[in-house]
């Protein structure tokens, strides 16, 4: 089975190839992932950055990174080193004739070579999702959720009528951030990180799971606002931690 994160062109060029030939006869699932990327990013090589996305949310799946350069100048480019990690192999285009290098593939990752790469990768990944949340507009957390919705609970404390107001800026934050592709990264990340032996990436995890306890509070018919109060008091001092 072939699965691609590449240009559309490329995946055309996939489906006609040898390569689609191979993988219909053999047993193993690949996901092909193209070093260049535009629907991402413009940058020259920002599918190995997608190739270290994919693999920190799916451990257990071969990787095939390919491009119309050869590997030794992509290593330059390889700031994780996903080339190098087990269950990756490397294909140059145009592909040739010989694809033996797809059967020596090892999809169990040694513990301690994933342990270091997860937690160099996820790290430096949430270090930037974070900075979003930092200065990220309308997703600047401690606008929406220190300045905003905390004012607005303390509004709500004070008159009860104000209640749909909360929940309409309760709603709406729930929209702004869960259709945010930057916050959808994050949760994914934070999901993986959360096993792993790293005090900033499990504080990243932590925050996380509370601003969601928080955002899911849009579809709750009653809430108490001294524990919302708490709770956002709780999320934003363990952000400023970060």
């Amino acid at each position: 089975m072939m699965n691609f994160i590449c240009h559309p062109v490329l995946i055309h060029l996939l489906e006609q190839s040898k390569v689609e030939m191979f993988c219909q006869q053999s047993s193993i699932e690949l996901v092909f992932i193209s070093d260049y990327f535009p629907q991402v990013s413009s940058q020259v090589h920002s599918g190995l950055l997608e190739a270290v996305k994919f693999r920190l949310i799916h451990p257990n799946s071969y990787i095939c990174i390919f491009s119309f350069y050869s590997k030794e100048e992509l290593l330059q480019y390889d700031t994780f080193e996903i080339l190098s990690l087990t269950g990756t192999i490397f294909l140059r285009l145009p592909f040739l004739p010989e694809l033996e290098a797809l059967t020596q593939i090892q999809l169990s990752i040694p513990d301690e070579e994933w342990i270091i790469f997860s937690i160099y990768a996820c790290r430096a990944m949430l270090k930037e999702k974070i900075n979003v949340l930092k200065h990220g507009g309308r997703l600047e957390f401690v606008t929406a959720i220190n300045m905003g919705l905390r004012w607005e609970v303390d509004l709500c404390l004070k008159d009860s009528l104000r209640m749909p107001c909360l929940m309409t800026l309760l709603s709406n934050l729930q929209s702004d951030y869960q259709n945010n592709n930057e916050f959808v990264e994050l949760i994914e990340l934070s999901q993986v990180g959360y096993r792993l032996p790293d005090e900033y990436i499990k504080a990243v995890s932590g925050v996380v799971k509370g601003l969601n306890i928080i955002l899911s509070l849009a579809n709750v018919p009653k809430i108490d606002l001294k524990v919302l109060k708490n709770d956002i008091e709780v999320l934003i001092s363990n952000f400023n931690k970060l």
